[in-house]
């Protein structure tokens, strides 16, 4: 009997180092989570109404412009203020709404008006006022992108779901999508309503 369990040890011994040879020879890792780039694109218009799409990598710090058929990748560069993007030729500069694009130090690109799509908020005032949209007379919003901007600018376009009272100043959070091959008439940007973030007496 005894020489039984010592032979049942010897082959339990075994099996058991035979496994851990095979472990040995196993590399066990965690999947690596997802890192999903955080991506903002925006077009620039020039005064001859030539395009500058741009598409800005907030994740590696890139951004990639198409330029007359061209795809240019820029690294971003430090600056006290606004945006600057280069590689070896071309250098991206920007503050605000308007955008640089210069070649071996020459500018090739200086845009009258930028569009940034995405989330943002907007600030509504209390009162409308009539505008002209074409031929068309309305009423329009009057917004600010920053509480720190003096004057209201009109808005002309309408905020699905969002419904405005006069008397009441509002703060939204809203999302602006492009619109691909828009009517004649209409607008190459729409805006959603994402979120009323405060709505206060005047």
């Amino acid at each position: 009997m005894a020489k039984y369990i010592a032979l049942f040890s010897l082959l339990l011994s075994l099996s058991l180092s035979s496994c851990d040879n095979g472990n040995n020879n196993q590399v066990i890792t965690k999947p690596e989570p997802m890192v999903i780039d955080e991506i903002v694109n925006c077009t620039a218009v020039n005064k001859k109404g030539e395009k500058l799409e741009m598409s800005f990598n907030n994740t590696k710090n890139i951004a990639q412009v198409e330029w007359q058929g061209e795809k240019i990748e820029l690294a971003q560069q430090p600056t006290a203020s606004g945006i600057r993007y280069a590689n070896e030729h071309y250098e991206l500069m920007g503050k605000g709404e308007l955008v640089n694009l210069i070649k071996d130090g020459k500018v090739i690109f200086e845009s009258v008006k930028a569009h940034i799509y995405g989330e943002k908020k907007l600030l509504v005032a209390a009162e409308t006022k009539n505008c002209s949209a074409g031929v068309l007379q309305k009423e329009c919003l009057q917004v600010k992108y920053d509480a720190n901007e003096k004057n209201w600018e009109l808005f002309y376009e309408p905020i699905e779901g969002f419904k405005h009272e006069n008397g009441y100043e509002y703060e939204l959070l809203v999302l602006d999508e492009r619109v691909d091959n828009p009517a004649a008439d209409g607008s190459s940007i729409r805006y959603k309503l994402i979120k009323e973030l405060s709505r206060r007496k005047k």
